[in-house]
């Protein structure tokens, strides 16, 4: 629907413009929650929504619901990474899985 990509899509960009161009968070680190925390709220609202059309079994819902779930599972995974404090190679079986 054109209002999805027109309000939702774009709040979306919004809230992750200010996340990374200013300073209101300088620790890359709490940047990265804040990308999760953005990831999960507008994961969630889709999720809520299903706003595209119910045509061929909801085709296009269940497509789009992937960007997002795959965006949120990205960022889980580097967070998880990061707190674990996983060696090289871990972090290379992790990026070759999210390949």
């Amino acid at each position: 629907m054109y209002w999805w990509e027109m309000t939702v899509k774009k709040l979306d960009m919004l809230c992750l413009s200010v996340i990374t161009f200013t300073e209101l968070f300088e620790d890359p680190r709490a940047k990265l929650i804040m990308y999760l925390v953005v990831a999960s709220v507008f994961l969630a609202i889709h999720n809520a929504y299903h706003p595209f059309d119910d045509r061929q079994n909801c085709l296009a819902d269940r497509l789009e619901f992937r960007g997002p779930r795959t965006h949120f599972l990205t960022l889980s995974i580097l967070r998880l990474l990061l707190v674990l404090g996983a060696g090289s190679g871990v972090n290379n079986v992790a990026a070759t899985v999210l390949i």
